[in-house]
């Protein structure tokens, strides 16, 4: 049975993997939808690089997305079992904090993702490339204000809407939802391409 899953899996692990982006907006949302989307994205980024392993010479690029996606996991597992301890870090870290700086990162990584891709699933995915390159450059904002406040509370901008916080609700509203979208229809394709392989072999 086993035998027969791990395919299947495999055949839909590009979508399953696209399941890291929804996380971006959990970042002031309870800890479970966040573990559960970290998982099912994590299961199938491992599943997919473990397919590209005989197909790209630096699929290994691609393994710090499920690496950080293991990294939020465990973050938001601490954060449940004692929310104090991210304050050994910096007088100013909360888990807060530190889950929107992991959450930040995961557009930014992603793109290491996709170039573990081989030039044709690449080439499928060039939209949500570019998008994610752009919202990777607008994220430096948040990502600088979120570690300002972190380490130098009494130092970090004091005002109650930040430039941070703008671009940010200009990336959920405009940014991620294609991002995701495109995404996941390219996924579908290269989902097709590998069942396609599979069943040829």
């Amino acid at each position: 049975m086993i035998g027969d899953l791990l395919p299947k899996l495999t055949i839909y692990s590009p979508i399953l993997a696209m399941m890291g982006y929804p996380l971006v907006y959990t970042v002031i949302g309870g800890p479970y939808i966040p573990i559960a989307l970290a998982a099912t994205a994590f299961l199938g980024s491992i599943l997919f690089l473990d397919y590209l392993n005989e197909k790209c010479r630096f699929w290994w690029i691609g393994m710090l997305y499920p690496l950080l996606l293991i990294l939020i996991i465990i973050t938001e597992i601490f954060s449940l079992a004692s929310p104090e301890l991210f304050r050994m870090v910096a007088d100013g870290m909360t888990p807060a904090r530190l889950r929107g700086m992991l959450y930040y990162l995961i557009i930014p990584v992603s793109l290491l993702f996709f170039a573990a891709m081989t030039p044709e699933f690449r080439k499928m995915m060039r939209i949500p490339v570019l998008i994610a390159a752009f919202i990777s450059i607008l994220l430096l904002v948040p990502m600088y204000e979120t570690i300002s406040y972190a380490f130098f509370p009494t130092v970090g901008l004091i005002t109650d809407v930040t430039n941070g916080f703008i671009i940010l609700i200009l990336v959920g509203f405009c940014g991620i939802p294609p991002l995701v979208v495109f995404g996941l229809v390219n996924s579908i394709q290269i989902s097709k391409s590998i069942r396609s392989e599979l069943s040829d072999t």
